[in-house]
């Protein structure tokens, strides 16, 4: 937990920064508008999660605004487990 906590401390500042790169999309769902930011939001989120290894990521268009979905695989000894995350950013 140790080795944990410090990875987590040493790359505190890039986790911030690209936090910060997300959250300056003006992604707000309810405001029509604002559609063509929606979906570049889907696109910076399917594009990190890409890029730190989630190799399974899409996007799926939906009647009203892009959903990003992430499928998590693992295996245990006997079973194969998929999860699947969506990410989607809720309005305020």
């Amino acid at each position: 937990m140790e080795q944990v906590l410090r990875y987590l401390e040493e790359n505190r500042g890039r986790y911030f920064s690209e936090l910060k790169q997300w959250i300056a999309i003006p992604s707000v769902s309810t405001n029509n508008e604002s559609r063509d930011e929606v979906r570049r939001c889907a696109e910076w989120a399917a594009g990190h999660l890409q890029a730190i290894g989630m190799r399974h990521t899409q996007i799926f268009p939906t009647a009203g605004h892009p959903n990003t979905l992430q499928r998590v695989a693992w295996r245990t000894r006997q079973t194969h487990h998929t999860a699947l995350r969506s990410l989607r950013r809720a309005a305020a």
